[in-house]
């Protein structure tokens, strides 16, 4: 399922986007998650390979519940889920 398909299904617990997604951008799926009122309230974690130096504040500033670096650690992650939910 993508995030903008979870806009029109059931509700998810949370969602996981990379910064650079194939057609788009993490950035701009979050910003169009955080408008829709089906969606707004799904934390949403964002991981990037490649975020410039400002890049973590700003997307956190559009909603982001996490920012996380790669390689993904997995504990990072179910940490940042643990908080978010």
């Amino acid at each position: 399922m993508t995030p903008l398909q979870a806009m029109r299904t059931p509700p998810v617990d949370a969602i996981v986007l990379d910064i650079n997604m194939p057609g788009g951008s993490g950035e701009d799926t979050l910003r169009k998650l955080k408008m829709s009122t089906r969606t707004s309230a799904i934390p949403v974690i964002i991981l990037s390979g490649s975020i410039d130096a400002a890049g973590p504040e700003r997307v956190r500033s559009n909603g982001a519940a996490a920012v996380l670096s790669k390689p993904l650690v997995p504990e990072e992650l179910f940490q940042a889920l643990d908080a978010a939910l």
